[in-house]
């Protein structure tokens, strides 16, 4: 996986947050998504070389 691909999902899990919800809530709600991505799509083993 490259560094472009989460970019990029960086910016699709952004643009799926409702324009109302608040800052906080978007906060929390793409660090429980950033965390799943990390666990299920790149793995530990590359986490380890990151």
């Amino acid at each position: 996986m490259r560094f472009i691909e989460v970019d990029d999902y960086y910016r699709e899990v952004f643009r799926s947050f409702p324009v109302d919800m608040g800052a906080t809530e978007k906060l929390f709600s793409f660090i429980r998504k950033l965390m799943r991505f990390l666990k299920e799509e790149m793995g530990k083993d590359l986490m380890k070389v990151i």
